[in-house]
């Protein structure tokens, strides 16, 4: 977007080390965070739909039907994103046309299973024309997170009108949470 334009210093490394080659001051980063919140089914919209709503009396002025949650999930369940960016204090430095930056990332994916909602908001019938009991209910719990150090090395080539950028990286993995669908069940 826009920013790549504008990013300076140790800042420009990760979206357009170009405007290194631009760059005549001393920058460094003492303290940041950066952290970012996703999901695949709440939004304001949403929200208002919900909000208030009756999900049981077909007849209420406000109702919601139970099954339309479930298309709002898209059969994933509810999922959680969120992304985390620390630069590590004083390591993120910029000088003239030069730049070191540190950043640790976390990344996850985390959820509640459709089986679960549906338990949820409908739980167990013993209706006999609409019978859940020897109804499988698959708990399908795919959980990620994700640690990453990012170590990268940037440089700006000047020209008359226009600059040339390049970084290096390094990603160093610290660690990985999940949950191994193959060999994790319950009964």
């Amino acid at each position: 977007g826009a920013y790549s334009t504008i990013a300076q210093d140790y800042r420009c490394v990760g979206i357009n080390p170009a405007n290194l080659a631009f760059n005549k001051s001393f920058s460094m980063n003492l303290i940041g965070m950066n952290m970012g919140f996703s999901n695949n089914m709440l939004s304001i919209e949403t929200h208002n739909q919900l909000n208030g709503a009756n999900l049981e009396d077909i007849t209420a002025e406000k109702y919601f039907e139970k099954s339309d949650i479930f298309s709002l999930t898209k059969k994933q369940g509810i999922r959680f994103n969120v992304d985390s960016h620390i630069p590590l204090p004083f390591v993120n430095v910029s000088k003239g046309i030069f730049a070191v930056t540190s950043d640790l990332v976390i990344i996850s994916d985390v959820g509640i299973p459709e089986a679960y909602l549906d338990l949820l908001f409908n739980g167990i019938s013993a209706d006999p024309e609409n019978s859940d009991i020897g109804k499988d209910f698959v708990f399908d719990f795919r959980e990620d997170i994700l640690g990453v150090n990012e170590f990268a090395f940037s440089f700006g080539i000047p020209y008359d009108q226009f600059g040339i950028g390049v970084s290096l990286k390094y990603l160093q993995g610290l660690f990985y949470i999940g949950i191994d669908q193959d060999s994790s069940y319950a009964t």
